[in-house]
């Protein structure tokens, strides 16, 4: 009985009844927080606007320093221009003992290109961001401030593994 046990298992593994699934191992995880909106890149010494790249952040500072780049004022013709009501500016409370947030940023000189951040998994002890971007040639122009672009952020549980960031931009 114990050999009949022994070869059905060997015959189901190698005839290939029993199959990984192409995402065996990878565990959604859950997004606690969304937010959303304006991001003032501002500029290098040479005058050229900055380019952001996704961040981790894991700490008070860091989160202090995303928010610094957030305006405080709505982008508009009017004057004086009104505060942002941007829920970031008023900087809620997260527990980094516990959780982190995945920023991604888009900029473009003549609109402002939506991303979102569609997915985050983790498998074999790395977390993978999917995000989005739509089509530039899709979007419309419009006037606005030169370094101004948008970001979108998700606040997760903590994860001290390496971060990836699968960005489908369409952009160049």
């Amino acid at each position: 009985m114990k050999y009949l046990i022994l070869g059905l298992i060997t015959a189901i593994m190698f005839t290939g009844c029993v199959s990984k699934n192409s995402n065996s191992g990878r565990v959604n995880v859950s997004i606690i927080k969304t937010y959303k909106g304006m991001i003032s890149a501002g500029y290098d010494e040479d005058f050229n606007v900055r380019k952001l790249e996704p961040l981790v952040i894991k700490t008070e500072e860091d989160y202090d320093n995303f928010i610094s780049l957030i305006p405080e004022f709505e982008m508009t013709p009017v004057s004086p221009a009104p505060k942002s009501d941007d829920p970031l500016l008023k900087k809620p409370d997260i527990d980094f003992t516990k959780e982190m947030i995945l920023v991604i940023f888009s900029y473009d000189v003549n609109t402002f290109i939506p991303c979102e951040i569609t997915a985050v998994t983790i498998q074999n002890n790395v977390m993978k961001v999917d995000a989005e971007y739509a089509d530039p040639d899709e979007v419309d122009s419009v006037q606005k401030i030169i370094d101004y672009g948008l970001y979108f952020a998700v606040v997760v549980p903590l994860f001290n593994g390496e971060v990836i960031y699968n960005l489908d931009t369409g952009m160049t």
